[in-house]
């Protein structure tokens, strides 16, 4: 299998293209290794050297979910609040 230089990229690659931390992908790699379940994207390792597949980091990055903020009472009371204007008498 020949691979395609276009196709993997360093994670310094990553963080210019993808905006994914090298430090966070590191933290990813290493956790993926110590518990035996892949965190974050996946990756090729050989010795030193590590590399991602394009298709790979945008899988994983379309599979994040974005979240939705969650109300509390203090912000649905803020919401409900209306201002009381006083006239002042002379």
């Amino acid at each position: 299998m020949a691979l395609n230089k276009n196709e993997f990229l360093k994670p310094v690659e990553v963080q210019h293209e993808y905006g994914l931390k090298v430090r966070m992908l590191s933290y990813f790699r290493e956790c993926s290794m110590d518990e035996g379940v892949l965190r974050g994207p996946n990756f090729l390792k050989d010795g030193e050297v590590v590399l991602y597949k394009r298709e790979w980091i945008e899988n994983y990055i379309h599979s994040k979910q974005p979240f939705a903020p969650v109300q509390t009472e203090q912000s649905e009371q803020k919401q409900t609040k209306t201002a009381t204007i006083h006239k002042l008498q002379k």
